[in-house]
């Protein structure tokens, strides 16, 4: 099995990919939750600083849970869900179906293998028993997006600025925390803890990537 080197993925965030692949679907290069966790580590120490890609997790056969644990070890921004039946791809901004491919194959025509000697006689086509789908999460993602980038020039305040997403996300992240912690949590909204359980409220934040830190946390 081929091993995936720390420099390779340095060398492709430093020519400006837009996501690294994490593969824990079967395969050559399917890697270990702790072994994409140790490079991860070594490309914030290898390559400090600047832009990084967006983490992609392809995953095949497996359950949602193990998903969701990986997701959140790793901290991936992107999943990609490989099936028997097409691809499915996922970021933020929606989402893409690409239907699996099935190849058939014809007898083809003596006339194209008498003019070229590498041809094998046989034609090759694909078909699929379903159509690509692609679709948004919200018909309002590129309108926040337009107006955010207007109010960069404008310098006003955007129509939903991080104040009014941090607010009206807050109750949907401590209904999830309930949720993986089975406990009714008790929350001080002025303090912006969980003032009943540690264990709780050692979910309110996740380890920061190199470079980046908030201070206080």
């Amino acid at each position: 099995m081929p091993d995936t080197r720390p420099e390779d993925a340095a060398l492709a965030t430093a020519l400006g990919a837009a996501y690294l692949g994490l593969i824990f679907a079967p395969s050559a290069r399917q890697l270990t939750v702790e072994r994409a966790a140790s490079l991860l580590d070594a490309l914030s120490e290898t390559a400090p600083g600047g832009a990084r890609p967006a983490r992609v997790g392809v995953f095949a056969g497996m359950t949602t849970d193990a998903i969701v644990d990986v997701v959140d070890r790793l901290q991936l921004g992107v999943i990609q869900l490989h099936g028997t039946d097409g691809t499915l791809f996922i970021d933020r901004a929606g989402y893409q179906i690409t239907p699996q491919m099935r190849s058939h194959a014809d007898a083809g025509a003596m006339g194209s293998r008498d003019a070229y000697d590498d041809l094998t006689g046989v034609s090759m086509y694909f078909t699929s028993e379903a159509k690509g789908e692609r679709g948004t999460t919200s018909i309002q993602h590129f309108p926040h997006v337009r107006n955010f980038l207007d109010c960069v020039k404008s310098r006003q305040r955007p129509v939903g600025d991080i104040e009014i997403g941090h607010r009206s996300t807050t109750a949907c992240l401590l209904a999830n925390i309930s949720y993986r912690t089975g406990e009714r949590i008790t929350w001080d909204g002025k303090a912006e803890r969980i003032t009943n359980s540690a264990r709780a409220n050692a979910l309110l934040t996740v380890k920061y990537r190199y470079p980046w830190k908030l201070p206080g946390l």
